[in-house]
């Protein structure tokens, strides 16, 4: 398996089971799309420590990507809005996840890549 291949599997994997537990075919599909928009190396993001993540020296790259994965999603619009609803009713059914997207829905950020960046790394934070 090719490392961006790997690395695409192992963020899907990632994404799914910290937000619901689940690995859902469009979820794939949505990520893999993003990866290979930001030509993201398996070796770049395997370097975050995500209980002690050193925000500045997170490459843009890996920030766009997750705000693309989030735009994909519905979870967040073109210009950088999060919507908390429209990721906590696909995620009902998981409450302690819920909670903690109300939690970290107030992340507020000029630049909409790191909003998002920020919101997903509350949350993995506050789920590990």
């Amino acid at each position: 398996m090719r490392a961006a291949n790997l690395w695409s599997f192992v963020f899907v994997i990632f994404i799914a089971s910290v937000m619901s537990g689940e690995l859902h075919p469009e979820m794939v599909k949505m990520a893999q799309d993003c990866l290979k928009e930001y030509n993201l190396e398996e070796n770049e993001v395997n370097k975050l420590q995500w209980d002690n993540i050193d925000f500045p020296s997170v490459k843009d790259d890996i920030k766009c990507a997750t705000k693309c994965f989030f735009e994909k999603s519905k979870y967040m619009d073109s210009a950088g809005n999060f919507n908390a609803d429209s990721a906590k009713k696909d995620f009902e059914s998981d409450k302690k996840l819920v909670q903690i997207i109300d939690e970290c829905k107030v992340m507020e950020y000029d630049n909409s890549c790191e909003k998002a960046f920020r919101i997903l790394a509350c949350v993995v934070q506050k789920k590990m």
